[in-house]
């Protein structure tokens, strides 16, 4: 089973009966118990990956998959890649910034109290009554910089895309795990886009170690962006961001050319093997 019976077999709707379950009865026990913020999104946290990753080596183990296929070796050429990972998440980021802008832009009119709490949304914390808030955040980076981005890709593009690329083709593979990804996220379309662009670095260097290394230098940036903005003294009101039309609208109609040439120029072809079968 160590060729493509293995994902033919995995099935990726097991893990999402696990997922639901598991969590659900945290969630239970954690409110049972009383957890608060910060405690509480630390915990869950935890649990939401320490189910992937078990997860993960349960169907590893059962179809004998091999870790060292699925992983590869960074390119030979890895100061071109260091480069290259810094110009793709740059480009990345900046198009995130015109996605958020065109999602949320328009739903301000419609939703605007929900606009207004994302906006002005928090990823760290200054008080907490069960331990010092340093301990708190550190973990929550420590998550999102380091734990995150290698469950994720593992998941998404070494188990996900390879399934659905089995099932229905490399394309259709790309697009379907690619928007199981940005489900996942807040940013829907940039989280979407982002996937792309992982799915296709994943499938042309054939190592999931150049998505790892993009996906944990995006957070790092989103994290230190987050800090820089959670340090404002003013939050931002509906009208201000709806009257700010530009700073959404500017990156957007900038990087947008850019990623589309990338795409145009990168997307694997049809006969393109997936990175475990190279």
């Amino acid at each position: 089973m160590e060729t493509k019976n293995a994902f033919e077999n995995i099935k990726i709707r097991s893990l999402v009966f696990w997922m639901v379950l598991i969590i659900m009865i945290s969630i239970f026990i954690m409110d049972t118990l009383k957890f608060e913020d910060p405690l509480f999104d630390v915990t869950f946290g935890f649990i939401f990956y320490a189910i992937i990753v078990i997860w993960i080596i349960w169907k590893f183990k059962s179809f004998k998959v091999d870790y060292k296929r699925m992983v590869g070796k960074f390119p030979q050429n890895y100061k071109r890649w260091i480069v290259g990972i810094v110009g793709i998440v740059a480009l990345l980021i900046f198009f995130s910034v015109g996605t958020n802008w065109l999602l949320y832009y328009p739903l301000s009119f419609i939703f605007p109290s929900f606009v207004s709490g994302v906006l002005n949304d928090t990823d760290f914390y200054t008080t907490a009554s069960t331990a010092p808030p340093f301990v708190y955040n550190f973990l929550i980076v420590l998550t999102g910089v380091i734990v995150a981005p290698i469950v994720e890709e593992f998941l998404f593009r070494g188990v996900i895309l390879q399934r659905f690329a089995v099932m229905w083709g490399t394309t259709a593979g790309i697009l379907a795990s690619s928007f199981i990804f940005g489900v996942f996220h807040a940013d829907l379309l940039g989280a979407f886009v982002f996937g792309i662009f992982m799915s296709i670095l994943y499938i042309n260097t054939k190592t999931l170690l150049v998505p790892i290394a993009c996906h944990m230098l995006n957070n790092a940036l989103a994290f230190g962006v987050g800090f820089i903005w959670d340090g404002g003294e003013t939050a931002t009101t509906i009208a201000q961001f709806q009257s700010d039309i530009w700073s959404g609208a500017i990156p957007l109609l900038i990087s947008a050319p850019f990623v589309i040439y990338f795409l145009y120029k990168n997307w694997p072809k049809k006969d393109a093997k997936l990175p475990y079968f190279s």
